[in-house]
């Protein structure tokens, strides 16, 4: 399924980036900016992506990521 564009505070389209790095190269790591849901505020946040495949044979895209 593709996913909604979803641009960083700078137009950065970061999770298209994310999966197609991802599904490319098996791993992606990416440092964008982001809305912080808790606080309203806007940080830096470093994702880290890595392409798996489930117990069902599906190719997924699963990512972590933190604010700094």
């Amino acid at each position: 399924k593709e996913p909604d564009r979803q641009d960083d505070g700078a137009g950065t389209p970061f999770r298209e980036q994310m999966i197609s790095e991802a599904i490319t190269n098996g791993t992606f790591r990416v440092d964008y900016i982001s809305t912080r849901p808790e606080t309203g505020g806007i940080y830096y946040k470093s994702v880290y992506a890595e392409k798996v495949t489930g117990s069902d044979e599906k190719l997924y895209v699963v990512g972590s990521g933190i604010y700094q």
